[in-house]
């Protein structure tokens, strides 16, 4: 009999094992690990925390004898001695770049192990094994729709800073750029690379996302090198992800402009700054009277608010949307400096 084909064929006496255990989608699946590197259960425990209540189905780390589906290295679970103990189970083998090839139909894990890698194959699992997906909630949060239907470690980002432990940091590990340190509950960061690659790692979706307790030497020793974490949040919020777009019956008001001698920014930027000064505008206003694509203008809130820069106020229905504003800079002796950052504004010359 092969040792793998796919999820190795399930003992007869599976359900029988746990009868009517998942009828009803609530009992959480379990997963086991055999034969794992002690890093690797590690960081397996620690994406199975980020990833709880964003699989189609519940899952849990169990022990070997009550798993429904173990992950064990594909060599180790074709070695006719060492892998006997997963005769007749769901197995979901974990690939090395060295190791033997899986076998056409094999649902594998890669090494080293990632976020979004459990998240795909535990939800791949959950549909061979027959679970019902969770019920939809009444009112589902943004930020877990959001990672749901985005893989950028923006989107993924902004659903785990909501739910990491505050005696936890985030470490997430890019492949192709270094290591973000994230203390939640001080809401400060670290990176080990260049703050200007920000924007473009937060659309990044080959990353290793973990947690690490705040006393862990690891975190400890780089904690005096954190930062506030306000480069991290414009870059989360103005990357083109749908995440947490503004409501359109909300109006935005700036509270002060970004540091943009800080932040990566572009002129359509500074030209919302000079709409929204001293007033309240919608998304639809913004778009409308500063010529910008309404998507970026979202961005553009999105990133405000998340930062402190700018505060969402409820608009009566009564109330008519702002009106245009002739927004003139004042004719002194001073006309021309003022004409020239009228420019930089992206109003075009002053009149």
């Amino acid at each position: 009999m092969s040792m793998l084909n796919g999820l190795i064929e399930s003992p007869p006496a599976a359900a029988a094992a746990a009868p009517g255990r998942h009828a009803d989608g609530g009992t959480p699946l379990l997963v086991a690990a055999y034969g794992l590197e002690a890093s690797e259960l590690h960081t397996l425990g620690a994406i199975l925390h980020v990833l709880k209540a964003r699989t189609e189905a519940a899952w849990e780390l169990g022990d070997l004898d009550h798993a429904d589906f173990v992950i064990a290295p594909l060599a180790l679970a074709r070695d006719p001695d060492q892998g006997r103990p997963l005769r007749g189970r769901n197995v979901i083998p974990l690939v090395a770049d060295d190791g033997p090839l899986p076998r056409e139909g094999d649902l594998v894990l890669t090494s080293p192990i990632r976020v979004m890698a459990v998240l795909d194959v535990l939800n791949v699992a959950s549909r061979r094994h027959g679970q019902a997906p969770h019920a939809p909630r009444e009112a589902p949060a943004q930020a877990e729709a959001c990672a749901q239907a985005d893989s950028s470690l923006a989107a993924v980002l902004t659903a785990s800073l909501a739910r990491t432990r505050d005696d936890h940091v985030l470490r997430i590990r890019i492949l192709s750029a270094g290591t973000i340190y994230v203390w939640p509950a001080e809401r400060v960061f670290h990176v080990d690379f260049q703050l200007s690659m920000l924007p473009r790692i937060v659309m990044e979706r080959r990353f290793v996302m973990t947690t690490a307790p705040v006393q862990a030497p690891e975190v400890a020793a780089i904690r005096s090198q954190a930062m506030p974490l306000t480069p991290l949040l414009w870059s989360i919020g103005i990357a083109q992800t749908r995440c947490a777009e503004p409501a359109a019956t909300d109006a935005y008001r700036l509270l002060r402009w970004p540091e943009f001698d800080r932040l990566p920014h572009e002129m359509g930027h500074l030209r919302l700054c000079g709409v929204m000064a001293g007033a309240a505008w919608t998304v639809e206003d913004l778009q409308r009277h500063s010529g910008l694509p309404a998507p970026f203008v979202a961005r553009f809130l999105r990133a405000c608010v998340a930062c402190g820069y700018a505060a969402a106020e409820q608009r009566a229905a009564q109330t008519p949307p702002a009106a245009v504003r002739s927004v003139r800079p004042p004719t002194t002796a001073e006309g021309g400096l003022l004409e020239r950052l009228w420019r930089r504004l992206g109003f075009g010359a002053a009149a």
